[in-house]
């Protein structure tokens, strides 16, 4: 599924967020806007925007408690 949602053509794109770890190299004190698309249940599909001084902490916090 490609995600271009009003326009917006995403810099990066992320389809398993089982094991962040991974990119924790490119997203630890990298600051910026960021959008989150919950795209797991086709009739629950979520979007979320917001801003952080260090995206891969605030991954973690909108992941903290979810299960994959």
């Amino acid at each position: 599924m490609d995600l271009i949602i009003a326009g917006i053509i995403p810099l990066k794109t992320y389809k398993n967020l089982s094991f962040p770890d991974k990119f924790k190299s490119e997203l630890h004190r990298v600051g910026g806007v960021y959008g989150l698309i919950n795209t797991y249940d086709s009739k629950k599909i979520k979007q979320y925007i917001g801003y952080s001084k260090d995206l891969y902490q605030r991954l973690m916090d909108h992941l903290k408690g979810r299960e994959f």
